[in-house]
């Protein structure tokens, strides 16, 4: 494509036209002007305020820039400045990455916690049906098989969510995608309609971001703006139903109702008995009347109640990092391991809602009444980690924990002191492979120092 032929296709949105080169043509769309390419067009939003991360990445080049306004001092070459942004994107978006909507299903999960395990059990799901199905969202892109790409958020902008549908809608019948609060308040799916949506629970989580929890239910409830079909929710949601009341609502049937009676210990009861609920509940909105599946083959995401036997105990990984899903797997782990002594390993992520930390360090308190617990470092970002371990304390009465700064020599205390018949619950990294740090992320796993301390013991 040619200026002469992009000013056509977006002409009645562009405001104002900047030293533009005549020679220059067009062969892709992106958002990431760190990694601007000849022949792209590069769509840069200004957030008010944050002028100054723009001039730290951008340095000229043969790249078209397109923005929703100029800030002062900015007067590149090749720039137009339009406005109905999104509008601008999806009509650039149809040129280049025409979708062919009829030909594949696009499901979205929102909720403060489980999105990444539902998305994960409805792609299994749908496979044992018989349909080829993708997984979008904190763990990438996913077939059953293998992860096919990494973006490194939970829901992609709209230009990068548009290319993977373009990428591979020939091939899959079916995206199921977690949905963000951001995603949503930033309209990321924009004119994407939803065949089924799942909204999973709702609690404290973002408030860096939102500011209030009534912000925060407001984007999530955003989700309802996409869908064709009832909102699908788990039966145990009570509040969350009724805070939906006069919404077009889905109550995802259980485990019993389906005909299932040698359910797995995995999914026996708690937060993940109502991840499978919904995750079958939406294969059948989607794809009418569905057979009884194996759930023994379900294998969940990695990071997500994940059990790692070392010989004197169990090790569970979890992502739980919020009040909510910090109760809901220490709850559910007492309930299923009932004599065993349960031990926690967390700590909170810096320059994040800093209201949870006293919550979670409450909740612990609360739940691990019989064990030790041991605060941590968790991605600390620019903030002291003494000073996130203090806030984390403030909510824990009359309880005295082990904290051990650094992540790794805490995990290796806590795995030397694990029993026989104990538990040690590892929350709040999962899957993650990297301790951020002062804006460098270092490479790091809770799963590696797992399995490194199971192999020097032996």
């Amino acid at each position: 494509m040619n200026n002469n032929e992009l000013t056509q296709l977006i002409g009645p949105y562009i405001l104002e036209i900047i030293d533009i080169d005549d020679s220059l043509t067009y062969s892709d769309i992106s958002i990431n002007l760190d990694t601007a390419k000849s022949g792209q067009i590069i769509f840069y939003f200004f957030e008010a305020g944050k002028e100054d991360k723009f001039f730290k990445r951008y340095s000229e080049g043969d790249f078209l820039l397109v923005v929703n306004r100029i800030p002062e001092g900015l007067r590149p070459k090749n720039l137009i400045l339009i406005k109905d942004f999104l509008k601008v994107q999806k009509i650039v978006m149809d040129k280049f990455y025409p979708l062919k909507r009829d030909s594949f299903k696009l499901i979205g999960i929102t909720g403060t916690n489980g999105k990444t395990t539902v998305a994960h059990l409805s792609r299994e799901i749908s496979s044992a049906l018989g349909y080829k199905a993708i997984s979008i969202g904190t763990l990438g892109i996913n077939t059953c098989e293998t992860l096919l790409n990494d973006f490194g958020m939970t829901t992609p902008s709209y230009i990068l969510l548009r290319k993977i549908l373009f990428k591979y809608q020939q091939d899959f019948d079916a995206f199921f995608i977690e949905v963000s609060s951001h995603g949503l308040e930033q309209e990321r799916l924009y004119d994407l309609k939803l065949d089924g949506a799942i909204w999973t629970n709702f609690s404290q989580d973002h408030l860096d971001y939102h500011h209030n929890m009534d912000d925060y239910f407001k984007a999530k409830k955003k989700i309802l703006n996409y869908i064709k079909t009832p909102l699908i929710i788990p039966v145990e949601q009570r509040d969350l139903i009724e805070n939906l009341e006069g919404s077009d609502l889905c109550i995802a049937k259980n485990l019993n109702e389906r005909g299932y009676v040698d359910i797995p210990l995995t999914f026996k009861g708690g937060f993940n008995q109502q991840n499978l609920e919904v995750a079958l509940e939406v294969n059948e909105q989607v794809w009418g009347s569905i057979k009884k599946i194996d759930l023994n083959k379900l294998k969940g995401p990695e990071g997500r109640s994940s059990l790692v036997d070392v010989g004197e105990g169990l090790v569970v990984i979890d992502y739980a990092h919020t009040p909510d899903a910090l109760k809901n797997i220490l709850q559910d782990l007492k309930n299923k391991f009932p004599h065993k002594k349960l031990n926690l390993l967390f700590g909170c992520g810096g320059d994040r809602d800093r209201g949870k930390r006293p919550l979670m360090g409450e909740m612990a308190a609360k739940l691990v009444d019989k064990g030790k617990i041991y605060l941590t470092s968790d991605n600390p970002r620019g903030e002291n980690p003494v000073e996130i371990i203090s806030q984390i304390k403030a909510g824990m009465k009359n309880i005295n924990p082990q904290v051990i700064v650094g992540r790794k020599e805490a995990l290796v205390l806590a795995l030397s002191d694990l029993k026989e018949g104990e538990i040690l619950l590892v929350a709040g990294k999962g899957h993650e492979k990297y301790q951020e740090i002062d804006g460098v992320k270092y490479p790091f796993s809770d799963f590696k120092v797992v399995e490194d301390f199971k192999n020097d013991s032996k």
